[in-house]
């Protein structure tokens, strides 16, 4: 929500869901990260702190590029 109104789109939590599950195929990679190394102590629980953090990010900047192209289109129509 916080990405939309950067870019002056105002939008619910409703959406704000619909549009996260649209960036959800990254998620992939945190679940298979998790279930392959989370066995493993210590080293395990780095790893997935640092996907986590990725995926995090990856879904920020995601959700950054939609706006922003949905941002151009709207000033050019």
């Amino acid at each position: 929500m916080s990405i939309a109104a950067e870019h002056g789109v105002s939008i619910s939590k409703g959406i704000a869901a619909d549009l996260l599950l649209t960036f959800t195929a990254t998620m992939v990679g945190r679940t298979a990260s998790q279930f392959l190394v989370g066995w493993i102590p210590v080293a395990g629980n780095i790893i997935n702190a640092s996907t986590a953090a990725s995926v995090t990010e990856v879904i920020g900047w995601a959700a950054n590029a939609y706006f922003e192209k949905t941002e151009i289109a709207s000033k050019s129509n």
